[in-house]
């Protein structure tokens, strides 16, 4: 049984004819088909076991069924029942590569919308957000995607196939025109798709049918988008993150309707009409799934007392001490990770550098909340009746500490614990799946101020500047800080680190805009430098740099809203205080 997962077009309807939840995949004489057929399972068995299908690893029998015309037929007298779990095999743990085959299609009167050459760089180029860079990037090296081979076919150039079906793409239905194309590409290859590639993805053309954009199959290795949705980065990460078995991403929020793909943290959420955008990774609970940070993971249960330790962002996975943890399990369900918006992960649209928790359900994983530390209400996070156990579980964040940028990760220190927190209690053992409590003091705030530079100590790239790249036309900070494949190299071999001191780690501070956010804003998108642009007068100031506004969370140094190392609130001027000035006599900051 294989469970498809479809994203449509905005305000239409997935009541698509065409459209099934669940397809079959034959298994014949011990061997899976390499073609899908529509599967309409009884609604009495789907109700039944509808979750242990969704976790796209199950086989049925149907005794009396028959198959014909691409459809499985099911008749009243029919009995189905789940046979067995077939055993997926998992990534073995460490450094994977999987190699990926494109299929460029076009039909009659409708070509593609990407060349072989841009649909190869849209999934492979490593010096712009592809496929490939991206998960790399967000695995830190254990996940890599290569293009498959041209020795397994000479049709095949740098990872993309070309196939022409002379037939109109509007004349079949998305699942026969995939199968189609399936077939159309074994005869070229004179093997099973699978058998060379662990990943296909099958761009189709613009006008196929249906108001689908792309889809792909949990747990199975093809993905399918229509028309430019090929070339859409977070489509991409999206839809080969179900072929890893990873369900949506949602959120409660009233904000997004029923909460699906709500979760603006992570990939398994929205997915964006925008190539090269956003840069972000995935939540706490994909990552503890991937298993990519195991030797930074710890699982706390709480009913064994407070648990109080050091969340170090997965962006920093690998400058963290042993103590350090990148992912954190609390009971069954509540994943917690920093989601430090720097690096591969700058662009993350919803809870930028705040304590992010995640709850994992049938459907999908759910953000549930965010704490910052900024302020006392953005401080803890509570969860009542936790797990039933008719107590109330808080989550603190005592307290936020930034590293160097090269050899030092940034991190939270963090309290976890039932009906109460403690901010001077640190687990015993680090590394316990179940850790103990313990009265060590941690660290105090005096330490923490003094890891914190002055604020007059200002880093940043000077975008302004270019520097020269043998080879190369000259270039700019800003091709170095989505680009970490690169960005060492260039940093040590040319004055990158003289131009671009913040993305080369040469200085830090606690003060900067993010240059590489973009926000809604009057309902349009805008970043850092249209805020400091329109920034004329103090009128401009108040408007759009209000606490709340986006522009206030984002442009830290055009807002003056940077977290004082004081006392974590907010530092802004005082609206309220007065001081003499000689000659004027008494002032305030406006």
């Amino acid at each position: 049984v294989i469970v498809v997962d479809s994203e449509y077009e905005e305000g239409t309807s997935a009541d698509d004819p065409d459209v099934h939840d669940f397809l079959c995949n034959p298994i014949v004489n011990g061997e899976a088909s390499s073609l899908f057929y529509h599967l309409e399972l009884p609604s009495t068995f789907l109700e039944e076991y509808k979750e242990k299908l969704l976790l796209g690893d199950r086989q049925i029998l149907i005794e009396n069924g028959t198959i014909n015309n691409n459809r499985v037929n099911i008749p009243d007298n029919a009995t189905v029942f789940l046979k067995r779990a077939s055993r997926l095999v998992p990534d073995p743990p460490g450094y994977v590569t999987k190699n990926v085959l494109v299929l460029r299609v076009s039909t009659i009167n409708s070509n593609q919308t990407y060349s072989k050459q841009q649909l190869s760089r849209n999934f492979f180029a490593d010096d712009d957000l592809t496929l490939r860079s991206q998960y790399a990037a967000c695995s830190h090296g254990k996940l890599i995607f290569e293009p498959v081979s041209s020795n397994v076919s000479d049709r095949i150039e740098n990872g993309v196939l070309d196939l022409h079906l002379d037939i109109q793409a509007q004349s079949l239905s998305r699942l026969d025109l995939a199968n189609m194309v399936i077939e159309r590409a074994q005869e070229i290859i004179g093997n099973n798709l699978t058998d060379v590639a662990n990943n296909v993805i099958i761009c189709q053309p613009p006008d196929s049918r249906g108001s689908w954009l792309a889809y792909a199959y949990v747990h199975q290795p093809y993905t399918v988008y229509k028309g430019e949705w090929c070339g859409f980065i977070s489509a991409n990460m999206h839809e080969v993150g179900h072929n890893l078995g990873f369900k949506h991403s949602n959120s409660r929020s009233l904000e997004d309707g029923d909460g699906t793909y709500g979760d603006k943290t992570c990939y398994m959420g929205w997915s964006y009409k925008a190539p090269g955008w956003p840069a972000l990774c995935f939540n706490a609970q994909k990552n503890w799934q991937t298993g990519w940070f195991a030797d930074r993971s710890v699982e706390i249960d709480v009913t064994q007392g407070v648990w109080s330790g050091k969340l170090a962002t997965f962006v920093d996975y690998d400058k963290t001490a042993k103590e350090e943890h990148v992912v954190i399990k609390v009971g069954e369900t509540l994943f917690l990770q920093y989601n430090r918006a720097k690096g591969m992960n700058a662009q993350t649209y919803d809870h930028p550098d705040e304590l992010v928790i995640v709850e994992n359900g049938a459907e999908g994983s759910k953000l549930i909340g965010g704490v910052d530390g900024e302020e006392f209400n953005t401080t803890f996070f509570q969860y009542n009746n936790f797990e039933d156990t008719n107590r109330t579980l808080f989550i603190a964040a005592c307290s936020r500490h930034l590293g160097n940028n090269r050899t030092d990760a940034d991190y939270y220190h963090i309290s976890v614990g039932l009906d109460a927190i403690d901010c001077n209690v640190t687990a015993l053992d680090s590394q316990s799946s179940s850790p103990s409590p313990s009265t060590a003091p941690s660290e105090g705030r005096s330490e923490v101020i003094a890891d914190v530079l002055d604020r007059g100590q200002l880093c940043d790239d000077d975008m302004t500047q270019e520097f020269e790249v043998p080879g190369l036309p000259n270039i700019t900070c800003s091709f170095l800080q989505n680009r970490p494949s690169v960005r060492n190299y260039l940093c040590d071999a040319t004055r990158a680190d003289e131009v671009c001191k913040e993305s080369c780690g040469t200085c830090s501070d606690s003060c900067d805009d993010d240059n590489n956010a973009y926000f809604e804003y009057d309902g349009e998108y805008q970043n850092c430098e249209w805020a400091r642009t329109e920034i004329r007068t103090q009128a401009d100031f108040d408007s759009i740099c209000s606490p709340g506004k986006s522009p206030h969370r984002y442009c830290r140094e055009a807002c003056n809203s940077c977290p004082s190392p004081i006392d974590g609130d907010a530092c802004d001027d005082s609206q309220d205080a007065t001081f003499v000035v000689f000659i004027l006599g008494e002032q305030q900051c406006s």
